[in-house]
């Protein structure tokens, strides 16, 4: 009887294996076969003294995703370790996560073979939530009076406040886009609302804390990849980690870009601090538009971007922002008590000191300029660095708890 992982691993893709009892027109593929074979080796071989990082690339079509779920799932139910999948977009969340796909089929291969029966559970940011009070309020703003409101918008707020989840993603699937009236940025839930209306995204972070498998995307990833005190995906209460299969692998670098530039997004550090829940969120709030109104005086060309190279009075007082900003930031990290937002405000502040350092640094090492966002115009402020291509393998290296793999589909990490 097969015992090991990659024993197990083959027997599941073999001629009359286990697949072929939940996938009636199953015929093994061996370029299929072959691929598991290699996650399963790269997942046997980490270890906490040595990560093992796998980049593994296979053709369209031969069914790459349940290539790497059987492994990983098997992983996860013969060692006791929690893994996860990071993809790019929510569509492949959402496919990956559907009932009877490929994920369902690896459960009951797992199930089967193990005897374990695995958790499953997705792990989304706070803002693929709905949240009805901003929904409502943003319609009051636009002057549109309930008795007035389409039958759409009746609809949906109808499923804001009644949904299990409360999910974005959940509607677009049944419904497909918003009403014309809201976007997803009026209705998503935001770190200032109280509690009780992001009651459902809390019992969503619980219920995967407690999963044995999670299925998330690469910005959550990449934020906690750099966060080292504040662990987004795992924390001291709940297993951590021990592998992470990046799908969508191709688009890592993309989620990870405005990390790798080191980038200061100020309106989206401003979304963080408008409402005054905290002692020094009102100060907060307006040193960033402050540094926002700063940054627009420069936008005279409308360019993608311009250097602070061009007006040294201007970067002087951005210099001068950023160093009476960065206290006050510390203080907000200190009485922030959700995770994911303290691990959000670190990554802002990070920014804003490693901009100000790079700013007094020769232009061969990085080179500070504002960029600015094709529609709004929205600034945010980078260090463009010479070479880009060494940040996304010092991210994992930086993080001080051990583990054992990643996988890169197309790229497997092991940690």
């Amino acid at each position: 009887m097969p015992s090991t992982l990659t024993e197990l691993t083959l027997a599941a893709f073999s001629e009359n294996g286990i697949l072929s009892k939940y996938l009636p027109h199953y015929r093994p593929n061996p370029v299929q076969a072959q691929y598991a074979e290699t996650v399963a080796a790269l997942l046997a071989s980490g270890s906490k003294q040595q990560t093992a990082v796998g980049l593994v690339e296979a053709g369209t079509g031969i069914g790459k995703t349940l290539g790497y779920a059987v492994p990983l799932l098997l992983y996860a139910a013969l060692t006791g370790h929690r893994v996860a999948i990071s993809t790019y977009t929510v569509q492949l969340q959402s496919q990956i996560l559907g009932i009877g796909g490929d994920l369902d089929t690896a459960l009951q291969v797992a199930l089967d073979l193990t005897g374990k029966k695995l958790v499953v559970a997705p792990r989304l940011g706070l803002r693929n939530f709905v949240s009805p009070a901003r929904a409502r309020q943003r319609l009051l703003e636009k002057g549109l009076a309930w008795d007035a409101a389409p039958e759409t918008v009746k609809d949906f707020l109808h499923w804001a406040d009644t949904s299990p989840t409360g999910l974005l993603m959940d509607w677009q699937s049944a419904r497909g886009e918003l009403p014309v009236e809201l976007s997803s940025a009026d209705v998503c839930c935001e770190a200032y609302l109280p509690d009780t209306e992001k009651s459902r995204y809390l019992a969503h972070t619980l219920a995967a804390k407690a999963a044995d498998v999670i299925v998330t995307n690469h910005a959550l990833t990449l934020l906690h990849a750099t966060s080292k005190s504040y662990a987004v995906l795992d924390d001291a209460e709940s297993r951590p980690l021990s592998v992470i299969v990046a799908d969508e692998a191709d688009k890592v670098e993309a989620a990870a870009h405005l990390i790798a530039n080191k980038a200061a997004c100020l309106n989206t550090m401003a979304r963080l601090f408008a409402k005054p829940t905290g002692p020094a969120n009102p100060a907060i709030f307006a040193g960033i538009r402050t540094l926002m109104d700063r940054a627009m005086t420069m936008d005279t060309t409308h360019t993608t971007h311009t250097a602070l190279s061009e007006s040294p009075f201007i970067a002087g007082q951005i210099g001068h922002d950023i160093a009476t900003l960065l206290p006050l930031l510390d203080a907000a990290i200190k009485v922030c008590q959700d995770r994911e937002n303290r691990a959000e405000i670190q990554l802002h502040r990070d920014a804003l000191a490693t901009f100000t350092s790079g700013m007094g640094q020769p232009a061969s090492h990085s080179i500070p300029v504002i960029h600015y966002s094709k529609q709004r115009r929205y600034p945010s402020l980078r260090l463009v660095n010479p070479n880009p291509g060494k940040v996304f393998g010092q991210l994992w290296q930086d993080r001080e708890d051990g583990g054992g793999a990643t996988h890169f589909r197309d790229p497997v990490r092991r940690q």
